[in-house]
């Protein structure tokens, strides 16, 4: 039952971070730019997660090496990872660079069996290949312009970063925080860098109609204090491999978003790519349903 939690957990995670291409879009045609959006993603939430620290009892201090862990995890994880993605756009199409970034779950499960010697399973190695295999039949026909291997470069860096964000995270202390906790240092500190990153290429925006701040608090909150919180809880309980594979809910999430609001087309690769990311998410859940038994009757 913890299990499915987890799984729960994941998904409506990936459900939330699918939803970020409609609120973003929005906000971009306010006169919000990508790093900025980011910045404020980090920044706002952090208020309201020191309140629910402080209402539930948690409190906020941390040891050396847990904010020397958390110091490496916000600034070569997650505050890297979106910057490095919103880079890899200014040289190649979106559809790519997102599909470049999904390479993840191959990471995280090829880390996890090499580095931490998880038990070598070939289902939990065909599931992030069809994940992947999926990612990319929902690719358009490409139009790659000069110094695209640039953009390549960026976008697969991306899946690095995030790799190492999603095992930082099950593999030191940080792990076994808070997950409010977790994230009230995550967001405080990439705030931080986010803030002297936008400085730097003077793409911060600060001149906003009320409602759209509204909008981009209430967008920080979906994100950071919604989709990270179930997304770290969902490591915690199913580990970093079980979580890419899961996670990649998003890019189905946005593609129906697309097909639904934004009237973009429906085609026969993009049916195939969701077959294909269903089908291991399918896969994965009968497999850990097959472990769990045989551990049982192991007891027994």
């Amino acid at each position: 039952m913890n299990r499915l939690k987890g799984y729960i957990y994941v998904i409506i995670s990936g459900i939330l971070f699918g939803c970020m291409p409609l609120i973003a879009k929005i906000l971009y045609s306010n006169g919000c730019t990508p790093l900025s959006l980011v910045f404020y993603r980090f920044l706002l939430p952090i208020p309201f997660l020191y309140l629910i620290c402080k209402k539930i009892n948690i409190s906020i201090k941390v040891t050396k090496r847990e904010l020397k862990e958390l110091f490496l995890i916000s600034i070569l994880g997650y505050s890297a990872t979106p910057i490095l993605l919103y880079t890899s756009y200014n040289f190649i199409p979106s559809g790519l660079s997102t599909s470049l970034h999904f390479i993840y779950p191959v990471i995280v499960t090829i880390v996890s069996i090499v580095i931490y010697k998880e038990k070598l399973d070939i289902i939990k190695i065909l599931c992030p290949l069809l994940c992947t295999i999926g990612i990319f039949l929902f690719l358009n026909d490409l139009n790659l312009i000069d110094n695209s291997y640039l953009g390549i470069i960026f976008a697969i860096a991306s899946g690095f970063t995030y790799s190492y964000y999603m095992i930082a995270v099950e593999r030191t202390s940080v792990g076994k925080m808070n997950t409010y906790k977790t994230i009230f240092y995550l967001c405080l500190i990439s705030s931080a860098a986010l803030f002297v990153y936008n400085i730097i290429l003077d793409t911060l925006v600060t001149s906003f109609k009320p409602i759209i701040w509204l909008a981009l608090v209430l967008f920080s909150l979906l994100i950071s204090v919604g989709a990270v919180y179930f997304f770290q809880r969902g490591i915690a309980i199913i580990g970093a491999q079980n979580t890419s594979i899961l996670s990649t809910t998003e890019p189905i999430t946005s593609v129906i978003i697309g097909i639904t609001i934004f009237n973009e087309p429906i085609t026969i690769k993009i049916i195939l790519g969701i077959a294909a990311i269903i089908l291991s998410v399918v896969l994965l859940a009968i497999n850990e349903k097959y472990i769990s038994n045989e551990v049982n009757v192991k007891k027994g």
